[in-house]
């Protein structure tokens, strides 16, 4: 339900985008024998803002969904050759022992390589939940708690000198230990192709084999 309604948020806002573009095409329509240089400038700098505060923000959280999708798509093939090349593994088991055991030694390592890149995947499309689904129920969340600790502070005061030295102490070895941000969706995704390509080169390396088997 939350991820149907993110989507019709997403179509209501790509409608008001498009929108947005026909009227300005219009208004320029309106005005194209009395516009001047000053005038296009104008136009252009808030067409920009308006696209990096509007448009772009929408188009990441779309674009970075459909990264997730199509990699599972990709892991689902990868699978899928992976369980065709176990059946023609236990083919060769019937002629060649040696042969089928070194292929077999391989095909864990691809179905390895492949769990990871699921996995991977996995976690990416956890964190488009987080940040796009379920972002707003946590910023409301947030917002009522430090109005909550705000009200039950008004009228506190440090009572001697130390305290600001003491904060200031505090931030200053809070931000010397700053962590490393997480990747993000994107930084996942990638890392889940890099997998499957790397089982991809072992299903090649298997390929190679099996062709020298049958010189």
């Amino acid at each position: 339900k939350a991820l149907i309604a993110w989507r019709d948020k997403m179509n209501e806002t790509l409608t008001d985008v498009g929108k947005y573009y026909e009227e300005q095409k219009q208004n320029l329509d309106d005005i194209e024998k009395t516009i001047t240089l000053e005038d296009i400038k104008k136009i252009a700098q808030d067409l920009k803002d308006w696209r990096e505060t509007n448009y772009l923000l929408t188009a990441n959280e779309i674009n970075d969904f459909l990264l997730i999708q199509q990699e599972a798509e990709a892991i689902q093939i990868a699978k899928k050759r992976a369980s065709k090349i176990k059946d023609d593994i236990a083919k060769i088991q019937k002629t060649n022992i040696k042969t089928a055991g070194e292929l077999t030694k391989l095909l864990n390592k691809a179905d390895q390589l492949i769990k990871e890149s699921d996995k991977i995947n996995q976690e990416a499309e956890k964190n488009l939940r987080q940040l796009y689904i379920e972002q707003k129920a946590i910023v409301a969340e947030s917002t009522t708690t430090e109005s909550m600790v705000s009200a039950q502070t008004t009228g506190e005061s440090t009572s001697t000198e130390e305290s600001p030295n003491t904060t200031s102490t505090e931030n200053s070895s809070e931000n010397a230990d700053e962590p490393i941000p997480p990747p993000s969706i994107r930084d996942l995704v990638k890392d889940s192709l890099t997998k499957v390509k790397e089982a991809y080169q072992v299903f090649i390396e298997m390929s190679n084999l099996v062709r020298k088997l049958l010189k």
